[in-house]
């Protein structure tokens, strides 16, 4: 049998019954203490803290039921092997329900049936240890995992625009609710010039740190064409056929095996007019004018997929009491209705009905008060004139 090197305290009253279990489990390569009684033998636990304990039931000055109630008041998780002559068997199941972890019948006429039980108890409290310092690493780890994403979440947070802002006579407005720390979208609006002002929302596939990233890189990217287009070395910016496929490309060549839907639209100030580019987002681009709420042509496939994917602009008028909402794809998942098409002619409708609603009171509305955890992340972005 392999042992476990520990130290053992003997309490026994009987000097050669002590005396034999001693010399034993010393020549099985134990450290081996010794106590007359159980006020001795807890004086010694509390001075040597020793690794298992092996105490009769009945001594004089303070019996092995004492011993354990006294371990279990101060909450002392020793392994605690008890011995016990066979009239008094009760006191044994007594003593384990005190917390015990194994007993023995006197007189011990098998010292390998006592070897087997000190191996087994002491094997077991290393496996608890082990499990209490795994469980101690593990969340410590955690701690620092959902420190790190905290921090994610505060530094996407800053990069993300103010949540209202007026640019030339347009309102811009977002809510983002993750569905982790990390966010999946993303949303930003920029003036350009005295000519453009451009504004997005992406949806990046999948959920937390890898999608978070993107959405970064994303922003890193168009921001970088913002600053050639206002310094006069590339016009892609305003363009969304072209920022397309800067992008695509710019996704592809990362390998970070993630595609994004895109809405990104460009105002023209001057002409009142919109151009925009949308690949693949659900719900589609809802307009909402004083003739209720339709929902924009898009087409296109999601950005980071196939290299050379051509894309076509879209123009239309964007004037006075005009609302453009985009919406990512978690919104579609807490509606009730069954299908898609329902989904959508249900918020068609309820801008419809709604023209005036911002984005808290329309969260607040089409989120059901039960829903405790959503399972997607949901961004709602408006921008009117």
């Amino acid at each position: 049998m392999v042992h476990i090197k520990a130290t053992i305290l003997s309490i026994d009253d009987e000097p050669l019954v002590r005396e034999s279990l001693v010399a034993f489990l010393e020549d099985s390569g134990y450290q081996m203490l010794e106590a007359e009684n159980g006020e001795q033998g807890l004086h010694i636990i509390h001075e040597q803290k020793p690794d298992l304990v092996i105490c009769d039931l009945h001594m004089p000055v303070m019996g092995g039921l004492d011993v354990l109630e006294q371990l279990r008041k101060e909450s002392l998780d020793i392994p605690f092997i008890v011995v016990s002559g066979a009239g008094v068997i009760g006191d044994a199941v007594q003593a384990l329900q005190l917390g015990a972890w194994d007993y023995i019948l006197k007189p011990i006429v098998d010292m390998a049936t006592l070897e087997h039980a000190v191996f087994r108890s002491l094997e077991r409290k290393q496996l608890l240890n082990d499990n209490e310092n795994y469980r101690s690493e593990l969340q410590e780890s955690l701690n620092i995992l959902k420190a790190d994403q905290e921090a994610g979440r505060c530094m996407q947070q800053q990069l993300l625009p103010a949540p209202r802002k007026d640019i030339a006579g347009y309102h811009f407005s977002h809510h983002v609710l993750p569905s982790l720390y990390l966010s999946g979208d993303f949303v930003d609006y920029f003036r350009m010039d005295d000519n453009f002002i451009g504004f997005y929302m992406a949806d990046v596939s999948g959920h937390g740190a890898s999608s978070a990233f993107v959405t970064v890189l994303c922003k890193s990217f168009i921001d970088g064409l913002v600053t050639q287009y206002q310094q006069q070395h590339n016009q892609d910016i305003i363009f969304p056929e072209k920022l397309f496929a800067a992008l695509n490309t710019h996704l592809i060549n990362a390998k970070l095996g993630k595609h994004l839907t895109l809405f990104y639209g460009v105002i023209d100030l001057a002409r009142e007019e919109l151009h925009y580019c949308a690949s693949g987002i659900l719900p589609p681009p809802l307009l909402v004018n004083e003739q209720g709420a339709h929902y924009l042509a898009h087409k296109g496939m999601p950005i980071g997929l196939v290299p050379g994917q051509p894309w076509q602009a879209q123009t239309i008028p964007f004037k006075q009491k005009a609302k453009l909402i985009l919406m990512s794809d978690g919104i579609l998942e807490i509606l009730p209705q069954e299908n898609i098409d329902d989904k959508q002619n249900f918020l068609a409708q309820f801008f419809t009905e709604h023209k005036t609603i911002d984005i808290k009171q329309a969260l607040k509305l089409l989120i059901p008060e039960s829903l405790q955890t959503i399972p997607d992340d949901i961004t709602l972005l408006m921008v009117s004139k």
